[in-house]
Protein backbone atom coordinates (compact mmCIF):
# COMPACT_ATOMS: atom_id res chain seq x y z
CA UNK A 1 0.00 0.00 0.00
CA UNK A 2 3.18 2.29 0.13
CA UNK A 3 2.60 3.27 -3.66
CA UNK A 4 -0.94 4.63 -2.84
CA UNK A 5 0.20 6.75 -0.35
CA UNK A 6 2.55 8.08 -2.64
CA UNK A 7 0.61 8.24 -5.35
CA UNK A 8 -2.86 9.37 -3.70
CA UNK A 9 -1.48 10.98 -0.62
CA UNK A 10 -3.70 9.25 1.28
CA UNK A 11 -2.09 6.65 4.27
CA UNK A 12 -2.98 3.31 4.10
CA UNK A 13 -4.16 2.87 7.37
CA UNK A 14 -6.76 5.60 6.35
CA UNK A 15 -8.37 3.39 3.83
CA UNK A 16 -11.95 1.69 4.49
CA UNK A 17 -11.89 -0.03 1.32
CA UNK A 18 -9.56 0.56 -2.05
CA UNK A 19 -12.05 0.52 -4.63
CA UNK A 20 -14.23 3.37 -2.39
CA UNK A 21 -11.34 5.39 -4.35
CA UNK A 22 -11.64 4.33 -7.65
CA UNK A 23 -13.48 6.85 -9.74
CA UNK A 24 -17.11 5.90 -9.79
CA UNK A 25 -17.27 5.23 -13.40
CA UNK A 26 -14.91 2.66 -13.28
CA UNK A 27 -15.61 0.85 -10.30
CA UNK A 28 -17.69 -1.45 -11.95
CA UNK A 29 -14.52 -2.24 -14.93
CA UNK A 30 -12.29 -2.94 -11.91
CA UNK A 31 -14.35 -5.07 -10.01
CA UNK A 32 -15.23 -7.13 -12.83
CA UNK A 33 -11.60 -7.68 -13.11
CA UNK A 34 -10.61 -8.66 -9.99
CA UNK A 35 -13.73 -11.13 -10.77
CA UNK A 36 -12.21 -12.61 -13.18
CA UNK A 37 -9.21 -13.17 -11.93
CA UNK A 38 -10.75 -15.02 -9.12
CA UNK A 39 -12.41 -16.64 -11.40
CA UNK A 40 -9.81 -17.81 -13.89
CA UNK A 41 -7.48 -19.91 -11.86
CA UNK A 42 -4.55 -17.58 -11.06
CA UNK A 43 -4.72 -15.96 -14.26
CA UNK A 44 -3.36 -12.49 -14.57
CA UNK A 45 -5.13 -9.74 -15.54
CA UNK A 46 -4.31 -5.87 -16.89
CA UNK A 47 -6.76 -2.95 -16.29
CA UNK A 48 -6.52 0.57 -16.09
CA UNK A 49 -8.96 2.67 -14.00
CA UNK A 50 -8.96 6.37 -12.29
CA UNK A 51 -8.56 7.02 -8.49
CA UNK A 52 -8.97 10.58 -6.95
CA UNK A 53 -6.05 11.85 -4.72
CA UNK A 54 -6.72 13.56 -1.33
CA UNK A 55 -6.21 16.82 -2.95
CA UNK A 56 -8.90 16.04 -5.82
CA UNK A 57 -7.09 14.90 -8.64
CA UNK A 58 -7.39 12.19 -10.67
CA UNK A 59 -4.62 9.89 -11.53
CA UNK A 60 -4.72 7.10 -13.73
CA UNK A 61 -3.73 3.71 -12.57
CA UNK A 62 -2.58 0.46 -14.41
CA UNK A 63 -3.09 -2.62 -12.22
CA UNK A 64 -1.81 -6.10 -13.14
CA UNK A 65 -3.97 -9.00 -10.87
CA UNK A 66 -2.73 -12.51 -9.80
CA UNK A 67 -4.46 -15.00 -7.37
CA UNK A 68 -2.25 -16.62 -5.04
CA UNK A 69 -2.74 -19.56 -3.02
CA UNK A 70 -2.13 -19.72 0.84
CA UNK A 71 -3.40 -21.71 3.51
CA UNK A 72 -6.02 -19.69 4.54
CA UNK A 73 -7.04 -19.26 0.72
CA UNK A 74 -6.98 -17.71 -2.05
CA UNK A 75 -4.98 -13.82 -1.93
CA UNK A 76 -5.49 -11.24 -4.74
CA UNK A 77 -2.36 -9.92 -5.31
CA UNK A 78 -1.80 -6.70 -7.14
CA UNK A 79 0.84 -4.23 -9.14
CA UNK A 80 0.19 -0.35 -8.40
CA UNK A 81 1.44 1.76 -11.21
CA UNK A 82 0.16 5.86 -11.77
CA UNK A 83 0.72 6.02 -15.65
CA UNK A 84 -1.02 9.34 -15.88
CA UNK A 85 1.73 10.75 -17.62
CA UNK A 86 1.86 8.58 -20.30
CA UNK A 87 -1.80 8.37 -21.36
CA UNK A 88 -2.35 12.31 -21.28
CA UNK A 89 1.33 12.29 -23.48
CA UNK A 90 -0.62 9.84 -26.08
CA UNK A 91 -4.02 12.04 -25.84
CA UNK A 92 -1.65 15.41 -26.81
CA UNK A 93 -0.27 13.34 -29.22
CA UNK A 94 -3.22 12.04 -30.72
CA UNK A 95 -4.64 15.40 -30.17
CA UNK A 96 -1.94 17.22 -32.04
CA UNK A 97 -2.15 14.24 -34.83
CA UNK A 98 -6.14 15.13 -35.86
CA UNK A 99 -5.56 19.33 -35.81
CA UNK A 100 -2.98 18.50 -38.53
CA UNK A 101 -5.22 16.11 -40.08
CA UNK A 102 -7.54 18.65 -40.22
CA UNK A 103 -5.55 21.69 -40.97
CA UNK A 104 -4.59 19.53 -43.93
CA UNK A 105 -8.50 18.69 -45.34
CA UNK A 106 -8.82 22.44 -44.80
CA UNK A 107 -5.38 23.65 -46.92
CA UNK A 108 -7.74 21.95 -49.89
CA UNK A 109 -11.25 23.38 -49.33
CA UNK A 110 -10.70 26.05 -52.72
CA UNK A 111 -9.97 23.34 -54.92
CA UNK A 112 -12.82 20.86 -53.45
CA UNK A 113 -14.77 24.12 -53.47
CA UNK A 114 -14.19 24.42 -57.55
CA UNK A 115 -14.78 20.72 -57.97
CA UNK A 116 -17.78 21.38 -55.96
CA UNK A 117 -19.15 23.58 -57.86
CA UNK A 118 -18.60 22.05 -61.22
CA UNK A 119 -19.95 18.69 -59.74
CA UNK A 120 -23.35 20.55 -58.43
CA UNK A 121 -24.00 22.61 -62.69
CA UNK A 122 -24.84 19.35 -63.85
CA UNK A 123 -27.52 17.89 -61.50
CA UNK A 124 -28.74 21.55 -60.67
CA UNK A 125 -29.61 22.19 -64.47
CA UNK A 126 -30.85 18.67 -65.12
CA UNK A 127 -33.57 19.71 -62.13
CA UNK A 128 -33.51 23.47 -63.34
CA UNK A 129 -34.54 22.08 -67.36
CA UNK A 130 -36.34 18.86 -65.63
CA UNK A 131 -38.67 21.13 -63.47
CA UNK A 132 -39.42 23.74 -66.25
CA UNK A 133 -40.29 20.88 -69.27
CA UNK A 134 -43.08 19.35 -66.50
CA UNK A 135 -44.39 22.95 -66.39
CA UNK A 136 -44.72 23.06 -70.08
CA UNK A 137 -46.83 19.27 -69.73
CA UNK A 138 -48.83 20.40 -67.09
CA UNK A 139 -50.73 23.18 -69.66
CA UNK A 140 -50.79 20.85 -72.41
CA UNK A 141 -53.85 18.79 -73.11
CA UNK A 142 -54.69 16.13 -72.55
CA UNK A 143 -52.02 15.99 -69.51
CA UNK A 144 -49.93 12.95 -69.71
CA UNK A 145 -49.44 11.52 -66.44
CA UNK A 146 -46.54 9.26 -67.06
CA UNK A 147 -44.52 11.64 -68.68
CA UNK A 148 -45.05 13.43 -65.31
CA UNK A 149 -43.92 10.99 -63.05
CA UNK A 150 -40.88 10.10 -65.15
CA UNK A 151 -39.71 14.17 -64.75
CA UNK A 152 -40.27 14.09 -61.46
CA UNK A 153 -38.36 10.84 -60.75
CA UNK A 154 -35.49 12.52 -62.63
CA UNK A 155 -35.44 15.16 -60.60
CA UNK A 156 -35.28 13.14 -57.50
CA UNK A 157 -32.31 11.08 -58.41
CA UNK A 158 -30.76 14.23 -59.84
CA UNK A 159 -31.31 16.14 -55.92
CA UNK A 160 -29.87 12.82 -54.33
CA UNK A 161 -26.84 13.39 -56.54
CA UNK A 162 -25.95 16.72 -55.85
CA UNK A 163 -26.47 15.67 -51.90
CA UNK A 164 -24.04 13.04 -52.49
CA UNK A 165 -21.83 15.58 -53.73
CA UNK A 166 -22.19 17.82 -51.12
CA UNK A 167 -21.44 15.17 -48.05
CA UNK A 168 -18.40 13.84 -49.41
CA UNK A 169 -16.90 17.75 -49.79
CA UNK A 170 -18.57 17.93 -45.84
CA UNK A 171 -16.99 14.65 -44.74
CA UNK A 172 -13.73 15.41 -46.52
CA UNK A 173 -13.05 18.85 -44.47
CA UNK A 174 -15.06 18.07 -41.17
CA UNK A 175 -12.47 17.22 -38.24
CA UNK A 176 -14.42 14.82 -37.07
CA UNK A 177 -13.10 11.37 -37.56
CA UNK A 178 -15.79 9.13 -38.81
CA UNK A 179 -14.84 5.82 -37.16
CA UNK A 180 -12.75 2.85 -38.60
CA UNK A 181 -15.23 0.28 -40.25
CA UNK A 182 -15.23 -2.32 -42.62
CA UNK A 183 -15.00 -0.70 -45.91
CA UNK A 184 -14.58 -1.46 -49.85
CA UNK A 185 -10.66 0.16 -51.04
CA UNK A 186 -12.16 0.60 -54.31
CA UNK A 187 -15.86 2.37 -53.01
CA UNK A 188 -13.08 5.03 -51.62
CA UNK A 189 -11.42 5.78 -54.65
CA UNK A 190 -14.28 6.04 -56.63
CA UNK A 191 -15.80 8.53 -54.04
CA UNK A 192 -12.41 10.57 -54.20
CA UNK A 193 -12.44 10.24 -58.20
CA UNK A 194 -16.16 12.02 -58.36
CA UNK A 195 -15.16 14.34 -56.04
CA UNK A 196 -12.04 15.78 -58.18
CA UNK A 197 -13.76 15.15 -61.04
CA UNK A 198 -14.23 19.17 -62.10
CA UNK A 199 -10.65 19.58 -61.10
CA UNK A 200 -9.33 16.40 -63.49
CA UNK A 201 -11.10 18.25 -66.44
CA UNK A 202 -10.44 21.50 -65.49
CA UNK A 203 -6.56 20.36 -65.89
CA UNK A 204 -7.62 17.82 -68.86
CA UNK A 205 -5.95 15.30 -67.03
CA UNK A 206 -6.86 11.60 -68.22
CA UNK A 207 -7.63 9.09 -65.50
CA UNK A 208 -7.63 5.08 -65.25
CA UNK A 209 -9.01 2.60 -62.62
CA UNK A 210 -8.48 -0.71 -62.18
CA UNK A 211 -9.47 -2.78 -58.94
CA UNK A 212 -9.76 -6.23 -58.20
CA UNK A 213 -12.71 -7.59 -56.04
CA UNK A 214 -12.69 -8.31 -52.40
CA UNK A 215 -10.77 -5.47 -51.29
CA UNK A 216 -11.70 -4.74 -47.83
CA UNK A 217 -10.01 -2.73 -45.20
CA UNK A 218 -10.67 -1.38 -41.63
CA UNK A 219 -10.40 2.03 -42.20
CA UNK A 220 -11.64 5.39 -40.74
CA UNK A 221 -12.83 6.22 -44.52
CA UNK A 222 -12.51 10.43 -44.57
CA UNK A 223 -9.70 10.05 -43.18
CA UNK A 224 -8.28 7.64 -46.56
CA UNK A 225 -10.22 9.85 -48.49
CA UNK A 226 -7.55 12.56 -47.07
CA UNK A 227 -4.63 10.36 -48.08
CA UNK A 228 -6.30 9.27 -52.06
CA UNK A 229 -6.45 13.47 -51.98
CA UNK A 230 -3.25 14.55 -50.97
CA UNK A 231 -1.61 12.27 -53.74
CA UNK A 232 -3.76 13.16 -56.34
CA UNK A 233 -3.73 16.87 -56.39
CA UNK A 234 0.19 16.71 -55.56
CA UNK A 235 -0.23 14.31 -59.33
CA UNK A 236 -2.49 17.22 -60.61
CA UNK A 237 0.09 19.71 -59.55
CA UNK A 238 3.46 17.83 -60.58
CA UNK A 239 1.62 17.50 -64.57
CA UNK A 240 0.81 21.33 -64.88
CA UNK A 241 3.77 21.51 -67.08
CA UNK A 242 3.19 18.57 -69.20
CA UNK A 243 1.36 19.39 -72.46
CA UNK A 244 -2.32 18.13 -72.09
CA UNK A 245 -2.32 14.84 -73.77
CA UNK A 246 0.68 14.25 -71.95
CA UNK A 247 -1.45 14.59 -68.14
CA UNK A 248 -2.22 10.79 -67.44
CA UNK A 249 -3.36 9.10 -63.71
CA UNK A 250 -3.08 5.69 -63.34
CA UNK A 251 -4.88 3.94 -60.05
CA UNK A 252 -4.71 0.56 -59.01
CA UNK A 253 -6.62 -1.34 -56.39
CA UNK A 254 -5.15 -4.86 -55.79
CA UNK A 255 -4.82 -7.17 -53.28
CA UNK A 256 -1.46 -7.65 -52.21
CA UNK A 257 -0.66 -11.26 -50.85
CA UNK A 258 -3.04 -12.84 -48.35
CA UNK A 259 -3.53 -10.34 -46.18
CA UNK A 260 -3.33 -6.75 -47.63
CA UNK A 261 -4.58 -4.24 -49.87
CA UNK A 262 -2.47 -1.93 -52.27
CA UNK A 263 -3.34 1.24 -53.80
CA UNK A 264 -0.80 2.70 -56.25
CA UNK A 265 -1.54 6.56 -57.76
CA UNK A 266 0.96 6.64 -61.08
CA UNK A 267 0.94 9.81 -62.94
CA UNK A 268 3.50 11.41 -65.83
CA UNK A 269 4.51 14.65 -64.16
CA UNK A 270 8.09 15.91 -63.40
CA UNK A 271 8.70 12.87 -60.89
CA UNK A 272 10.66 12.92 -57.70
CA UNK A 273 14.87 12.86 -57.86
CA UNK A 274 15.89 9.51 -56.60
CA UNK A 275 18.19 10.18 -53.67
CA UNK A 276 15.19 12.39 -52.16
CA UNK A 277 12.31 9.49 -52.25
CA UNK A 278 13.27 9.03 -48.52
CA UNK A 279 12.35 12.65 -47.60
CA UNK A 280 9.10 12.81 -49.00
CA UNK A 281 7.06 12.11 -46.49
CA UNK A 282 9.14 14.54 -44.05
CA UNK A 283 7.11 17.56 -42.33
CA UNK A 284 7.69 20.79 -44.54
CA UNK A 285 9.78 18.62 -47.46
CA UNK A 286 7.74 20.55 -50.32
CA UNK A 287 8.89 21.29 -54.36
CA UNK A 288 5.80 23.64 -54.36
CA UNK A 289 6.69 27.13 -54.26
CA UNK A 290 3.84 27.99 -52.06
CA UNK A 291 3.53 24.57 -50.32
CA UNK A 292 3.85 23.89 -46.50
CA UNK A 293 5.01 20.42 -46.50
CA UNK A 294 2.60 18.89 -44.58
CA UNK A 295 0.26 16.83 -46.87
CA UNK A 296 2.70 13.66 -47.09
CA UNK A 297 4.00 13.79 -43.99
CA UNK A 298 -0.27 13.81 -42.53
CA UNK A 299 -0.69 10.84 -45.28
CA UNK A 300 1.97 9.15 -43.85
CA UNK A 301 0.81 9.54 -39.93
CA UNK A 302 -2.55 8.47 -41.38
CA UNK A 303 -1.22 5.18 -42.65
CA UNK A 304 0.84 4.62 -39.76
CA UNK A 305 -2.02 4.95 -37.76
CA UNK A 306 -4.26 2.37 -39.94
CA UNK A 307 -1.41 -0.35 -39.57
CA UNK A 308 0.09 0.26 -43.18
CA UNK A 309 3.18 1.87 -44.46
CA UNK A 310 3.55 4.09 -47.52
CA UNK A 311 6.11 5.14 -49.95
CA UNK A 312 7.17 6.73 -53.03
CA UNK A 313 8.84 5.19 -56.54
CA UNK A 314 10.55 6.33 -59.76
CA UNK A 315 8.41 5.43 -62.80
CA UNK A 316 10.58 3.71 -64.84
CA UNK A 317 9.34 6.47 -68.08
CA UNK A 318 8.67 9.40 -66.28
CA UNK A 319 6.53 10.68 -63.58
CA UNK A 320 5.90 9.57 -59.75
CA UNK A 321 4.38 6.34 -58.44
CA UNK A 322 3.14 6.79 -54.84
CA UNK A 323 1.85 3.29 -52.98
CA UNK A 324 0.35 2.59 -50.21
CA UNK A 325 -0.85 -0.42 -47.96
CA UNK A 326 -3.27 -1.54 -45.49
CA UNK A 327 -4.06 -4.48 -43.43
CA UNK A 328 -7.06 -6.65 -45.26
CA UNK A 329 -10.53 -7.06 -43.40
CA UNK A 330 -12.07 -10.00 -44.08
Amino acid sequence: MEAVDRILGIKPDTLTSFVELVHASDRHLLQKAIDNALCNNGSELLVEYRMRTRRGDIRIISSRFEVACSDSGPRMIGTFHDVTSARRSEQELQLLRSQYWHADRVAHTGVLVASLAHELSQPLTAILSNAQAGLRFLSQEPLDQQEIRDILKDIVADNRRARQIIDALRGMIRGKKTGRARVNATDIVREVLALLHGEFVAQQVEVKLACSGGCFVQADKAQIEQVLLNLMLNSIESMRSQPAEKRRIQIQVKRKGENEVQISISDTGVGIPRDQLGSVFEAFWTTKVHGLGMGLAVSRSIIDAHGGRIWAECNSDRGALFLFRLPLAL
